[in-house]
Parts: structure tokens; C-alpha cells; sequence
């Protein structure tokens, strides 16, 4: 069964696990989500490189429309996820809601919010 990430969902324990394991979690959240939010805290260089890369897996993610492109999204996603990790970089994030100005009025959309900070730092909540 898939676990579905309601809006305010918040993953304190995100960065303990496993890039494999993150990638599950972060794909299941980008399937949920219609927009997304990355930001890079306290580094920069090969960093940006690497948070690119995420975030495109992400964007594959949230974009799959079958199976084999959920799967590519996956395994984007746990390479990048692996590559952060080397780098000494760890992941928090959240899902909330945005309000976005649309054609028939206001709708409110779910957005995947996600930090990247160095492990030594403490990382931000996504609000």
C-alpha cells in the first residue's frame, strides 16, 4: 500500500534514512504535490550541481505518468540522493499548501517543500 503525504505533512526523521529509502519517501511526496520548493542552505560549488540533480528527479517524479518513469524518477533520485550524502549534505521536507491566483479564483495546491543543508548544520523546517 502507498502512503499518501497529506498537505502539513512534515518528515522530521527524513535524513536518518537511507538514500534508497529517502528516494521512496521523496517520490511518494512528489506524487502528491503539483509544485515544488528547493532550497540550498550553506553551501554552494559541486553542492548546486548535486541539489540540480535532485531536483529534477523530483520534477520526473511529480511528472510521472506510468511506471518505467516512476522508475527512471527513482533511480535518478537515489543516485543524487547517494551523491549528496557523499558530499556530507542532508535533506528535510514537508508537504504544505499554496495559495496560487488561478483563471476561476483561488485554489490552494499542494507544494513539496525541501532544504539542503550540510549534516553538521541543523536542518531548517520546511514550512
Amino acid at each position: 500500500m502507498e502512503s499518501r503525504y497529506t498537505h502539513e505533512t512534515q518528515l522530521d526523521g527524513l535524513s536518518a534514512l537511507q538514500p534508497q529509502q529517502q528516494a521512496h519517501v521523496l517520490s511518494a511526496m512528489a506524487r502528491e504535490a503539483r509544485l515544488l520548493e528547493l532550497a540550498l542552505d550553506g553551501a554552494g560549488g559541486e553542492a548546486n550541481d548535486v541539489v540540480g540533480r535532485v531536483e529534477r528527479a523530483l520534477e520526473l517524479a511529480m511528472d510521472a505518468s506510468g511506471e518505467s518513469e516512476a522508475t527512471h524518477a527513482h533511480e535518478a533520485l537515489t543516485l543524487a540522493l547517494a551523491s549528496m550524502k557523499d558530499l556530507g549534505l542532508a535533506i528535510s521536507a514537508g508537504i504544505g499548501r499554496m495559495e496560487v491566483d488561478g483563471l476561476l479564483g483561488p485554489m490552494h495546491m499542494p507544494v513539496l517543500t525541501a532544504i539542503v543543508a550540510p549534516i553538521s548544520a541543523q536542518l531548517p523546517r520546511p514550512s
